[in-house]
């Protein structure tokens, strides 16, 4: 594979992954709030849906995610080893996406009422993730058709320009901003969030400080803030 061909089928795999969690999140959390019974209540969510659950759920996502963009130049001989430097790297926070890096990064957005999550306020960022990932996931399938690769054809990729490398990049930056928002206003309630400003907004789609194990130093390098915030 030459250096400027993306690997669709490995992109494909690894976004299928990382979307299908924010969706099995999205519909778990509309069936409380419409107050209905999930099939995810026995197994996936069988404790509940607490901060560190969302924590972790919101963490395999990332790092699928990631690796979306990551693996796009990878060969196919590399991505059939998947060593244990791919694991590491490949899921790391995208450096093209700096701008979703915050100035100051900060554990905790709101320090009142910190054990209630607003379910509401959450759904409003993981529906514009599957939004933006319905979008994605049709680009992609526009690579492929039915006959050479029924497992990811979709019938209504027909109308669908494949993705170009911009293009994903520019979708894969607005999905992770709506993650970084699902997860800043967790503690908000729905009404006020819904007067944010939109510094507010733009604030809270910048990457959690929860989750900083997925940058380098090179994220920061150039603002000379390394030690400060890792």
């Amino acid at each position: 594979m030459k250096q400027h061909e993306l690997n669709w089928s490995y992109m494909m795999d690894m976004f299928a992954e990382g979307i299908g969690e924010v969706v099995r999140m999205r519909d778990y959390l509309r069936g409380k709030v419409a107050g209905l019974q999930s099939p995810y209540d026995t197994w996936l969510y069988r404790k509940g849906f607490t901060e560190p659950v969302f924590e972790v759920r919101l963490e395999h996502a990332y790092h699928h995610l990631n690796w979306t963009w990551g693996c796009r130049h990878a060969t196919l001989e590399r991505a059939m080893k998947c060593e244990n430097r791919d694991c590491r790297n490949l899921g790391k926070f995208p450096l093209a996406f700096r701008e979703l890096l915050p100035d100051k990064p900060r554990r905790t957005v709101e320090v009142h009422n910190q054990t209630v999550l607003h379910f509401e306020s959450i759904l409003l960022g993981l529906d514009e993730v599957v939004r933006i990932g319905d979008e994605l996931h049709l680009g992609l399938c526009a690579h492929f058709d039915e006959e050479t690769c029924p497992r990811r054809w979709d019938r209504r990729a027909a109308k669908v320009a494949p993705l170009t490398e911009r293009r994903l990049a520019d979708l894969l930056r607005r999905l992770l901003g709506a993650m970084n928002f699902a997860w800043n206003v967790r503690r908000l309630p729905v009404e006020r969030v819904h007067t944010l400003s939109e510094t507010a907004i733009r604030h809270r789609c910048c990457y959690p400080a929860e989750f900083m194990d997925f940058l380098t130093k090179r994220h920061y390098r150039r603002r000379n803030t390394v030690r400060k915030y890792l």
